[in-house]
């Protein structure tokens, strides 16, 4: 113990939670006058007290010389002897040995004490604290070093928790040193605003010296300010900054500064900050943390810009740690078990809640390691015990396990006597609350839950014997006799407010001794009397605060409900403070102030003394509070500020010419900022150059001085030459990175930087080419700086392949053109010969197909069906009597054949195939069309009537295109028109599709109208056309064009944006593209596109003059297919594709599995059944990933049913029972929202779709011959639902949750509901509530929460199939 004491109080091992610098911490013992802890018995023991002891520590930092460690080491030693009795033996290593001396140092090599431990290298922090390298802290930290414990902010403490082998604590102190020191940029706003950029440019352009945006930047500087000006300043910035939740103290900005102008970005990080990504919309000073978030990091990003100043501040880093859970759960239902032969052998909990957890003990206090209870029956007790059983709200992704406990006994006995009843909701000794003239209905419960014995019990008031304030009906339960009886669990009593007052609500008997099995106060209140009920609906639990003086904190916003209701009172934190006339509830004392939902500190606590605040309720309008029975509370404790030890001075510049009479002022930064301690200013020769007490220089003779700032013990200094001429230009040029070269003056504080003026790349040898610089050497070298690098291969063709003969090719660097492998045979190509291709023919009444081969030489692309007539059958069509009919199938290459004059292919029932295109000895094509005519059908053809499918049209806006395709059913072709009504103003109807650009706002209703030769159909359909929105503009950026090209820049949102390519020397253009938009004439130099609502990125592609043969020889890419297991892709592995030329890939999964997703250069495009490359001009990946789907007689799949969702089975079912077959054939559509047409018809196809007794349809918005029609009259003639109105049931209206539910209830002849209401958001009053509670009690629904059902929310597909079949599913 005493080497861990002295571990605690020498403070070294500290905990790197940021990146960590090459500086050193000092280290410091806990003060004499350190106070206690609350709960310390003692305290802290002097260094007379304690035994000597010697303690080893490894220190990490710069390598250290044996006579300075002595000399530290000695005046260390001499501290902490007389302040702890402690003595440190140090071994000394480097960063660079830092991960293999913490294996050395835990596999006991050195025996050391203490450690420097971190989680920025391999999580070594978390990963030992597991293994049990690390001691547990928190409680030595509270009773030796309290002021250590309240220095260090609350927030880094509790990132510094972890699971550890002695479980969740604190097993290192954290170290502060790096929080306030982050690298930025520093940015010359006005020489910014005079080039055309803003602060947005600078962070667009990605921060990157090397970026083609930055370069531009740069290049502009130099044009508008002279070929001598060089913008960029390169030397180390380093400002420093604190950032304390959304407080940004910046006590070095410049004079004047806007503190509003501050941009804020938050950001998480799952790998303990090494890598960080924004948080979408989470851009002000204020972030509450999500599920998301729970177990990583989080950090803000500041861009600071005004006054000409850029800056960018980052904040520390703060692990999100799980809220309070302080939900109520039920009271426990238990029931004993028992086996055949009638022993009592366990229990059962009948009302098991699978979002709670369980334990059972034979004591009265739980343990929740031991005895847990997975499943609602427990066995293999033993009888004639007494068993007692516990309950809370699990652990979840964002909160902790609930903190507020049930808790029933059970007794396996055969004679179980009663001892207390209890009241769903309240515990025996609770208060009960009812307003006056209404009533409260309470399950009445057994302690034991299996008691089988009791007297007569009779609930009444006992406070008085005269007229009570409150009536009690069923209040008596009948004596168990002399035999054992189960307690009737169902028995309820209702409680009537009758007048205002109180009571008391006895269980009374008549017994021996307490004349009562339970006892509650009753409380009736009115409006007038409210404030006597006010309570909370649950006691929440607060963490204690601890801040500094300097510091705020957020109050707690996360509050219990105040009930009753819309009382006119609501909740608030105050201070309590106790005085010689009693209690008061304030919002200011001595030390905080309560203000804009913050705690300010005022002045720091006392030793020992800290301030309570609790929840109390307030009259709305004004400042009358009323205290709670039991409220919830915390304590404050403010701690006085601390001193801020000064670590280091800069003073910038650091070199400096002036000529004489200049002056300049000199900028000195402390570190941290905000360190202690005034600045000095001298000059060793003033005669030269003098300096002020600010700072400011005046060159006054020919010379240099040396100009010092002195804080404390600490001095920078700048070195300062009077009349000194940059000799800047006559120095050499010398290499300073791989793109740039530097040349400097000989006073250092002048230089000049360009890009190397390289010559044409040359081969040095098959692997590698080189380049060198005509002006810079490296420093100390004679020769050139000279650049090697890999050449970059590329094949080229000298001459194609062809069916007749191979080709030649060979492969040649793009950049200094070294051939190699010349005269590489390209195979010569195969002719596909098509000899299992094959189509069923046309028969009367059987549906059109696919045409299909065994052949994999080539695969069927399409197949299209088409009438003498001309009128196309799509597949799965019937044909029709009495029709010749003709096919077209077109076939692709699979694979390195073409079809060629040397091809053949197979007859089909009989019938040759006409080929296009012609192919002769001089071509070849990778795709063929194959027509082949069939003879008619027998029987004569009679069409079929339209029926029109379209139920709703989107919305549209003025000034956007619109284009709407309408559907129906029945034989082509198919003619629309407008029948009644108008279309918005700008929309024209054109053959089938309402398009044009909206150019008036409004509802527009019209009625269309079908017609073919068998008939017609019309609907009603509605337009809503909104008001168009202003302008969005987005920036356009132009890469690898040339010289003089246009279009890049800002541009509005839906306009044509026309771009030009440039020219390029020695370069023919070969063409745009682009991830962001399609380019149009993509091909051509002069493009165009259609500006979307976003930035844009657009590059053109060049083709170097010097490559290829004269004879036109062709370049061929890669492409590499792969498919996952589950299906297949085809073409599949490596495909050879020619430049230019378009690649077709189809995929197919296997029965029972879908498309999960396709991956195309690692970039998600959905899950798409096939895919094209077009106009190939580089290589290229395609992978295909497979899921299980679920089930559609049509198609074997829907592709958006997962596996494992909550709503898959019912899907199933509801497909099986033909109550639904999805929105299309692969599609179910779960997150689509159900219309009460589409409720009422799934209900009504669940009951086996009966015909309607009645043919009077009463809603004139049901057209006959509607889908719905049928289960609309079904539903009116079973009291399913009364529409909306008398005439109007409202089809196309959205179902609620609440509406779904009541007509699942009324389909099942509206059974007695249940009496448990879990819901705050059913009123008993509501038409839905019976309908609810029914629900509830045949586990049809369990919410939105334990607490909500939120009725007036739209219902899913997903949720209303899954309501269906949990209700009728047997």
């Amino acid at each position: 113990m005493k080497k861990l004491l002295a571990l605690l109080l020498a403070l070294v091992m500290v905990l790197g939670l940021a990146a960590c610098g090459s500086g050193n911490t000092t280290p410091t013992a806990a003060p004499d006058n350190a106070p206690a802890a609350d709960n310390a018995e003692t305290a802290a023991p002097t260094a007379a007290e304690l035994e000597p002891v010697t303690l080893k520590i490894w220190f990490h930092g710069s390598t250290v010389t044996p006579d300075a460690s002595a000399k530290v080491m000695e005046s260390v030693n001499a501290y902490l002897k007389d302040k702890i009795n402690a003595t440190i033996e140090p071994i000394w290593g480097t960063w660079g040995d830092f991960d293999q001396a913490t294996v050395t140092a835990l596999a006991g090599g050195d025996k050391v004490d203490m450690y420097f431990t971190c989680n920025w290298s391999a999580d070594e922090y978390n990963k030992y604290a597991k293994d049990g390298y690390w001691v547990k802290l928190d409680d030595m930290l509270d009773t030796y070093a309290p002021e250590l414990k309240a220095t260090i902010p609350q927030d880094i403490w509790d990132c510094a928790k972890t699971n550890g082998y002695d479980g969740l604590g604190i097993y290192a102190v954290p170290g502060l040193k790096d929080t306030a020191t982050q690298n930025c940029w520093d940015v010359n706003g006005t020489l910014l605003a005079e080039l055309g950029y803003n602060v947005d440019d600078v962070c667009n352009a990605g921060l990157d010296y090397y970026s083609d945006e930055f370069a531009e930047m740069l290049q502009k500087a130099k044009d508008l300010k002279g070929k001598d000006f060089y913008p960029l300043l390169i030397e180390p910035v380093v400002l420093e900054r604190m950032v304390t939740h959304s407080s940004i103290i910046t006590g070095d900005l410049p004079t004047g500064f806007d503190s509003s102008k501050l941009r804020y970005q938050w950001q998480r990080s799952t790998d303990s900050g090494s890598t960080w990504t924004n948080i979408e919309g989470a851009t002000s000073g204020k972030y509450t943390p999500m599920a998301a978030d729970m177990g990583d990091t989080v950090r803000i990003r500041v861009v600071v810009t005004a006054n000409g100043y850029l800056g960018e501040i980052v904040g520390a880093a703060v692990k999100v740690s799980k809220a309070a859970n302080n939900n109520y759960p039920a009271v426990i239902q238990l029931e004993a078990e028992q086996d055949g032969a009638g022993n009592y052998i366990g229990f059962k909990i009948t009302n098991f809640d699978s979002d709670c957890e369980y334990v059972y003990s034979t004591t009265s206090m739980p343990d929740w390691s031991a005895n847990q209870i997975t499943s609602a029956t427990v066995t293999g007790l033993t009888s004639d015990t007494t068993y007692y059983v516990f309950a809370r709200f699990k652990e979840t992704a964002t909160h902790t396990a609930g903190s507020i406990v049930s808790r029933n006994s059970i007794k396996l006995y055969e004679n179980v006597p009663l001892q207390y009843v209890l009241l769903d909701g309240y515990d025996s000794g609770n208060t009960i609350y009812i307003k006056k003239g209404e009533s409260v209905t309470l399950r009445v419960n057994a302690d034991p839950s299996n008691a089988n014995s009791w007297n007569e019990i009779t609930f009444k008031d006992s406070s008085t014997t005269g007229t009570s304030n409150i009536t009690i009906s069923n209040e008596i339960i009948a004596a168990s006799g002399t035999t054992a009886t189960p307690f009737p669990k169902d028995h309820t009593i209702t409680i009537t407010g009758v007048s205002t007052g109180s009571a008391t609500l006895d269980a009374s008997y008549s017994g021996p001794t307490l004349p009562y099995y339970g006892r509650w106060d009753v409380v009736v209140y009115d409006d007038s009397t409210v404030a006597n009920a006010l309570r909370l609906e649950n006691v929440y639990t607060y963490e204690d605060i601890t801040l500094s003086v300097n510091d705020e904190a957020e109050l707690p916003t996360e509050l219990p409900k105040l009930l009753p209701e819309n009382s006119g009172y609501h909740l608030e934190w105050r201070i309590l403070k106790r005085g010689t006339s009693g209690a008061t509830y304030v919002t200011e004392n001595d030390n905080i102030k309560l203000e804009d939902g913050k705690i300010k500190p005022k002045a720091a606590h006392a030793a020992s003394e800290k301030t309570q605040l609790e929840l109390v309720a307030v009259k709305d309008g004004s400042d009358t509070y009323k205290t709670l029975p039991k409220t919830s509370l915390f304590y404050v404790t403010v701690t006085a500020a601390p001193v801020i030890e000064l670590t280091g001075l800069t003073v910038a510049p650091a070199k400096v010419n002036l000529g004489i009479g200049d002056t300049i002022t000199l900028s000195a930064v402390k570190e941290p900022v905000n360190a202690a301690g005034s600045l000095t200013w001298t000059s060793d020769k003033p005669d030269i150059a003098a300096v002020s007490s600010t700072g400011e220089v005046t060159a006054k003779a020919q010379g240099t001085a040396i100009i010092t700032a002195t804080c404390g013990t600490k001095s920078a200094s700048c070195t300062v030459t009077v009349g000194h001429t940059h000799d800047t230009d006559a120095q050499p040029w010398v290499y300073m990175d791989p793109g740039t070269h530097i040349k400097t003056c000989t006073a250092g504080d002048d230089f000049k930087m360009e890009a190397h003026d390289f010559s044409a790349w040359t081969k040095v040898d098959d692997t590698n080419h080189s380049r060198t610089c005509s002006k810079c050497k490296k420093s100390g070298e004679t020769a050139n700086y000279t650049e090697t690098a890999n050449h970059n291969w590329q094949w080229v063709v000298d001459t194609a392949a062809t069916p007749n003969a191979a080709g030649k090719q060979h492969e040649e660097c793009v950049d200094c053109h070294a051939k190699r492998s010349e005269n590489t045979e390209i195979p010569m190509l195969t002719s596909i010969m098509v000899e299992h291709l094959t189509v069923a023919k046309p028969v009367k009444d059987a549906a059109a197909a696919m045409a299909t081969t065994t052949d994999s030489a080539y695969t069927v692309a399409n197949t299209e069906w088409m009438a003498a007539d001309g009128t196309p059958l799509a597949i799965g069509g019937k044909f029709q009597p009495g029709t010749v009919y003709t096919v077209k199938i077109t076939l692709e290459t699979a694979g390195a054949g073409v079809f060629s004059v040397k091809s053949t292919y197979n007859t089909i029932e009989g019938k040759t195939a006409t080929v296009s295109p012609t192919l002769t000895d001089d071509n070849h094509a990778d795709s063929v069309i194959l027509t082949y005519t069939f003879d008619a059908t027998e029987g004569t053809y009679v069409p079929t009537k339209p029926a029109i499918t379209t139920v709703t049209l989107p919305d549209g806006k003025v000034g956007d295109a619109y284009s709407q395709t309408l559907a129906a059913t029945g034989t082509n072709p198919i003619t629309w028109s407008i029948e009644a009504g108008t279309l918005p103003d700008g929309l024209t109807l054109v053959g089938d599709t309402i398009k044009g650009t909206p150019s008036k706002a409004g509802d527009f209703k019209f009625t269309v109208k079908a017609t073919n030769g068998g008939g017609s159909d019309t609907k009603e359909l509605t337009i809503k056309i909104a008001d168009a929105e202003a302008a969005k503009y987005h920036n356009v950026t132009l890469t690898g064009a040339g010289t003089g090209a246009t279009g890049a820049g800002s541009h509005a949102a839906g306009t044509t944006v026309n771009i030009y390519a440039g020219t390029k020397s020695g370069y023919t253009f070969n063409g745009w593209i682009s991830d962001d938009v399609t380019v149009l004439s993509a091909s051509s130099k002069n493009a165009s596109f259609v500006m979307p609502d976003k930035d844009v990125t657009v590059k053109a592609n060049w083709v170097y003059n010097g490559g290829g043969s004269s004879g036109g020889g062709y370049t061929y890419y890669t492409i590499k297919a792969t498919a996952g297991v589950n299906g297949s892709i085809s073409p599949t592995g490596n495909v050879s594709v020619r430049e230019g030329r378009d690649q077709t890939f189809t995929i197919t999964p296997n029965k029972g599995y879908a498309v999960a997703k396709v991956l195309i250069d690692s970039k998600n495009v959905g899950a798409v059944k096939s895919y094209t490359f077009e106009n190939v001009k580089k290589n290229h990946t395609i992978e295909v990933v497979f899921m299980k789907a679920s089930g559609n007689p049509q198609t074997g799949v829907f592709v958006d049913v997962p596996e494992g969702s909550y709503y898959e089975e019912a899907v199933n079912w509801a497909v099986e029972k033909g109550i639904t077959t999805g929105t299309d054939a692969t599609h179910f559509s779960p997150d689509g929202i159900c219309t009460r047409a589409q409720a009422v018809t799934f209900l009504w196809r669940a009951a086996g779709s009966p015909a309607a007794k009645s043919a009077v349809m009463p809603f004139t918005d049901v057209k006959a011959g509607s889908y719905y029609y049928d289960a609309v009259l079904w539903a009116v003639e079973n009291g399913i639902t009364k529409g909306t109105s008398d005439t109007m049931f409202s089809p196309d209206a959205t179902c609620s949750r609440a509406q779904i539910v009541t007509f699942l209830w009324r389909s099942q002849k509206s059974p007695a509901a249940g009496t448990a209401n879990p819901f705050t958001d059913v009123k008993a009053s509501a038409y839905y509530a019976d309908a609810v509670l029914w629900a509830v009690k045949e586990d049809v629904t369990k919410g939105t929460t334990n607490t909500t059902f939120s009725p007036d929310a739209n219902c899913t597909r997903a949720q209303i199939v899954t309501f269906i079949w949990r209700a009728l599913a047997e």
